[in-house]
């Protein structure tokens, strides 16, 4: 018998990582009718997703581990967005999360191995 995760264990550990839903809003650009372009976004589907705010450049909150300022790859940072592994995002895109509201992407946090993917985030103005 091969040792492994369970689904059902694995289904919950996400749960506590990852206890909100988000939409990844991708960047699209469309003729404005007078030969320029103007950015549109299209809605993806629901995923689950884990936002920590940063204050002092650590995480604070139910998933607080501490981040020296330092080691925060844009100053406009307030926020760490959780998601899965080899979830599709780009520093274009926006990110809408339930009872959260709207983000800007500010940097793709890269690792030679993901486990979770790290994107730092800003509110939208």
């Amino acid at each position: 018998m091969a040792l492994g995760v369970s689904p059902a264990l694995a289904a919950q550990q996400a749960g506590i990582v990852l206890p909100d839903t988000c939409y990844i809003l991708t960047r699209s650009e469309e003729s404005n009718g007078a030969g320029g372009k103007k950015a549109t976004y299209i809605k993806g589907d629901p995923l689950p997703c884990g936002l920590a705010p940063l204050k002092g450049g650590e995480y604070t909150g139910s998933r607080a581990l501490p981040r020296p300022a330092g080691e925060r790859l844009d100053d406009r940072t307030t926020n760490v967005l959780t998601l899965l592994p080899d979830t599709e995002i780009t520093e274009e895109d926006r990110v809408e999360i339930d009872k959260h509201g709207l983000f800007e992407v500010t940097a793709l946090r890269r690792r030679s191995i993901e486990i979770l993917r790290e994107v730092e985030l800003r509110e939208a103005p």
